[in-house]
């Protein structure tokens, strides 16, 4: 199966004018390691970009280096999201076309690395709650009281819509010895399927 992936326009551009982790990446695309999708905006965008960096920087081959992009990489329709799903809204348009393969998103933005902000309010949510399965104490055999929990959300992208996966794990206590008992934590479906890259 080829590893199809999406580059945001700074690994394009680092690539090309400098070495270092982008320039592999553009490295591993030429030796075809990986297949480079790219939607229209995208597109668009590098030219954009290019064409500024074709200004500050007048080397011939930045004008055939669009025409290769185009000609070696798969052109997808992208998925239209319903709102908003970037912290920058410019970045979307990668998102969209990852939704549509699914592919990797390759992005060197240190702003762009993970921060833990909820996810929007306006997603639906569905709850699922994994109680652990103890019945009873595991130490004693005592009776287990609910103590608390732990909540956390993931994103899971289904064709068309987003929804939140609430997982909830209560955490009981025993009432005999104070033995904490809880399900183990789940891994999200939506780590399998799109996978977002940072170097």
């Amino acid at each position: 199966m080829t590893i199809k992936a999406i580059l945001d326009t700074n690994v394009i551009i680092s690539g090309i004018f400098w070495k270092g982790a982008p320039f592999e990446i553009l490295k591993a695309w030429h030796e075809h390691r990986f297949r480079l999708a790219i939607t229209l905006p995208i597109l668009n965008e590098y030219r954009r970009v290019l064409d500024e960096m074709t200004k500050k920087h007048p080397l011939p081959v930045l004008s055939s280096i669009l025409e290769v992009i185009e000609l070696y990489s798969e052109m997808v329709e992208p998925v239209s999201l319903a709102g908003t799903v970037c912290s920058d809204p410019d970045d979307d348009k990668f998102l969209e076309a990852a939704l549509a393969l699914p592919a990797a998103i390759v992005n060197g933005e240190p702003a762009a690395r993970p921060v833990r902000r909820p996810l929007p309010a306006h997603l639906p949510r569905e709850v699922r709650i994994y109680p652990p399965k103890q019945e009873a104490c595991p130490d004693c055999g005592g009776e287990l009281k609910h103590l608390g929990e732990d909540v956390s959300e993931m994103l899971e992208i289904e064709p068309v819509r987003f929804k939140v996966i609430r997982q909830v794990r209560p955490k009981l206590a025993c009432a005999c010895c104070e033995r904490i008992v809880q399900a183990e934590a789940r891994v999200g479906r939506s780590r399998e399927v799109l996978r977002v890259l940072y170097f």
